[in-house]
């Protein structure tokens, strides 16, 4: 099964959100709405690992706490917490507290620099990247990719902390079937595969959601 074929798929609806609630907009309204998604999923990833989430995550849990947890909990890798805290703090919140700020193409040159791999390749096949070669001022267009990189890299460590229960399942199971050949034990592993391959279907489906909870 390819799971990143099948993330990819079943958060398409989401992606078309995203798209349709940042294009058209300017780079203020871009990086305001885009660090929302950022914010909304790192508290669903945070969400998904602590027991108790409610104890903590309030409105007075501001996006520096909710990151600075995730990576305190190994959720979010300390070199994607570089781009962000440079994305909140320099481009963000700049926005938020000076009226005067406007973003630049050196911010933008800052932020990608700090991308990690795995963004970086969601930011090159970004779909605003298909329209910027029809675009004149192309500089919107690549904003907008950064957020929706960034975004989508939140949501692929949701997806992976999600399924990785399920991956050592499967994992355990291919180790049985190796060495069972009584066929009503094969048949009740294979049966166990697909019960497996159906759930991490429906925990995949439910990161499309936006829906915190």
């Amino acid at each position: 099964m390819n799971y990143s074929e099948t993330l990819e798929e079943e958060s398409k609806l989401t992606i078309e959100k995203f798209i349709g609630d940042t294009f058209g907009e300017s780079v203020l309204q871009i990086v305001l709405r885009g660090h929302l998604y950022i914010e909304n999923g790192i508290e669903k990833l945070l969400r998904c690992a602590l027991v108790k989430p409610d104890v903590i995550i309030n409105d007075r849990f501001m996006f520096i706490n909710k990151l600075n947890l995730a990576v305190a909990m190994d959720l979010i890798p300390q070199e994607v917490s570089v781009t962000l805290r440079y994305l909140n703090s320099k481009i963000r919140n700049k926005y938020a507290h000076n009226l005067e700020f406007e973003m630049t193409q050196k911010h933008l040159d800052d932020l990608i620099s700090k991308f990690d791999k795995d963004t970086k390749k969601f930011y090159e096949r970004a779909p605003y990247l298909k329209m910027i070669n029809a675009i004149e001022d192309n500089f919107i267009e690549k904003v907008r990719s950064a957020l929706w990189a960034l975004w989508f890299r939140i949501k692929s460590l949701e997806f992976e902390y999600r399924i990785r229960p399920f991956n050592e399942e499967i994992n355990e199971l291919t180790r049985m079937l190796q060495f069972k050949n009584n066929p009503e034990g094969e048949a009740y592993i294979e049966s166990r595969h697909k019960e497996i391959i159906q759930r991490i279907k429906r925990e995949i489906s439910s990161i499309s959601s936006l829906d915190q909870r």
